[in-house]
């Protein structure tokens, strides 16, 4: 937090010096740290990289933590992040799974507006799912 403040009150911000926290946090299976560093640096104002994006993410699924999981997804998909398919594909599954669908559903339109094919990009089985649900079946069919 040192840091940050006194980067943000120089106006110099280099933010690779986050990513490599967040993204070491993640590989020595502390995401509650690097998750916290996300929401710090992000509420500064602080860019995360797409490589940080991609490895909370997939470690926020990995535990479960589905939340925080669409709040780092809804944020790569505003700063115009792609993420791999595997990716939004677990995240997506994973709301299913947990009848979260009302999220899920959610989270496909907002992926449908950033420019994401949902049609290619979403795997069959998690296609599937959303369409378990009548009013998720406009999302993946048109």
């Amino acid at each position: 937090m040192g840091l940050l403040d006194f980067e943000c009150d120089c106006k110099s911000v280099d933010f690779s010096p986050y990513t490599i926290w967040l993204v070491g946090f993640c590989q020595a299976d502390r995401v509650e740290e690097a998750l916290g560093i996300f929401y710090v640096v992000t509420r500064r104002g602080v860019n995360v990289s797409p490589a940080g994006c991609v490895m909370l993410i997939k470690n926020l699924c990995n535990r479960e933590m589905l939340k925080p999981s669409m709040d780092v997804m809804l944020y790569a998909l505003q700063n115009h992040i792609f993420l791999p398919k595997y990716l939004g594909n677990k995240l997506v599954r994973g709301l299913c799974e947990r009848n979260w669908k009302k999220g899920a559903m959610k989270l496909v339109h907002r992926m449908t507006v950033a420019g994401y094919d949902v049609n290619s990009y979403l795997a069959e089985d998690t296609k599937a799912l959303l369409r378990r649900d009548d009013d998720a079946h406009y999302l993946v069919n048109g």
